[in-house]
């Protein structure tokens, strides 16, 4: 007896560098458990194609949520302001490029 598997259809789905990707992401606001002292933010940049997603939330009462799309690293920093959060996150991003303490 002979048995026929169904075919998969891979041509539906976009190619694997089409797909968004966290490149990185830091975050002051406290793990669960530990008491909320003042405010926390949070920062991520996902890469989309050629173009980067920048997003940055704020809390807790009330929530800031902001994002923008940007075509380079440099405008995506631009976008994030100054800071010790910023730094943080863009020295996960690629510590050579955007150290911490210059």
């Amino acid at each position: 007896m002979v048995r026929l598997l169904p075919r998969i259809r891979t041509d539906l789905l976009p190619p694997p560098q089409a797909l968004p990707q966290v490149l990185a992401e830091f975050s002051t606001e406290p793990n669960p458990g530990y008491p909320m002292e003042g405010r926390w933010t949070r920062l991520r940049i996902t890469q989309t194609g050629g173009e980067y997603l920048c997003e940055k939330t704020r809390g807790p009462d009330p929530i800031e949520e902001r994002s923008a799309t940007v075509p380079t690293l440099e405008s995506a920093k631009a976008f994030f302001g100054g800071g010790w959060v910023v730094k943080e996150l863009f020295a996960k991003l690629d510590p050579q490029r955007f150290p911490r303490w210059p």
